[in-house]
């Protein structure tokens, strides 16, 4: 009688590589249940994380209070790989503390805000009416040559050091106003006087690309940071200013001017202000911006277009 031996399937056809297939077939098994554990764990929208950067695309508005006026701002395509294209820094020699308030809350007021391409920004439309906002808080002014404390004072430093940052790049100046008299934070005929009824900073950005305002102060200084899309390769932007004029009180006016001649009986200073243009170091145009009359009070200081401070007697 012979003994029989039951024989497998693989036995039977692949007698030879029994061991292998069974290998395998280990190995396939261990790869199916690996696929559908991760499969069960993954959220259900886990395939959106796997997305490419340039199929996603998130614009979100946050609404900023100021004031009376709301303002959208908005992170959009554009600003992913914007970087600094302007600084520009306003420190003040006052010590008033309702000062430091101000600055604190236009500064707040003012950063994050994004002027997008074909927009034009105003500083009044971000900011307010100060004057009538009861946040801030009674500061010194200059009004009609004469020193005043006013609600809102000192604001108009947040906006020169955001002109000053702006002349630094391609934002074209819409408008612009200078202080009545000196003042002590920016350079002569690089200023920008607020005034919400009639006299605001407005600046437009016709390029391609979004231009955004990152804005801080610390006590009595302010910074401006403009992040965006750098100029061309060569291409440099710079804001100068000359004093081509300084009258002492009761000299003869110069003729050459046409001044008003009420000034006689004024010390006051005129700057000229431009913006230079130059291409791999060679400056290739220069274009006037405005001549700015500063009437000079006694005992205060004047930031000469050199960065340096006089004190007036």
């Amino acid at each position: 009688m012979t003994d029989t031996k039951e024989t497998t399937f693989l036995e039977r056809y692949f007698p030879q590589r029994t061991a292998i297939v069974a290998l395998l077939l280990i190995v396939c098994s261990l790869v199916m249940g690996c696929y559908m554990l991760l499969g069960y764990l993954l959220p259900p929208d886990a395939t959106a994380l796997q997305e490419t950067p340039e199929d996603q695309q998130s614009i979100v508005f946050e609404e900023q209070t100021t004031g009376d006026n709301s303002v959208a701002t908005t992170n959009q395509a554009g600003l992913e790989d914007a970087v600094v294209i302007a600084q520009s820094s306003a420190p003040s020699l006052s010590n008033d503390p309702g000062r430091v308030e101000n600055l604190r809350l236009a500064t707040e007021a003012l950063d994050g805000v994004v002027i997008k391409p074909g927009e034009t920004f105003s500083f009044n439309e971000v900011v307010g009416d100060v004057e009538n906002d009861s946040r801030y808080r009674l500061a010194p002014v200059v009004l009609d040559s004469e020193p005043d404390y006013v609600r809102g004072g000192g604001v108009s430093q947040v906006s020169s050091a955001l002109y000053l940052a702006a002349l630094y790049t391609n934002l074209i100046i819409v408008e612009r106003h200078p202080h009545p008299t000196n003042v002590d934070f920016v350079q002569a005929g690089l200023d920008a006087f607020i005034e919400y009824s009639d006299r605001d900073l407005r600046l437009s950005n016709q390029s391609e690309f979004p231009v955004k305002i990152n804005a801080v102060s610390e006590g009595q200084s302010v910074t401006i940071t403009l992040l965006g899309r750098p100029l061309a390769d060569g291409i440099r932007i710079e804001p100068l200013s000359i004093m081509v004029t300084f009258h002492a009180e009761g000299s003869p006016l110069p003729e050459e001017l046409d001044l008003d001649s009420s000034l006689i009986n004024s010390t006051f200073y005129i700057v000229e202000s431009f913006r230079v243009f130059y291409y791999h170091g060679n400056m290739t145009e220069s274009i006037l911006l405005a001549r700015d009359t500063y009437t000079v009070l006694s005992g205060t200081t004047v930031v000469l277009p050199d960065g340096s401070r006089v004190i007036t007697k």
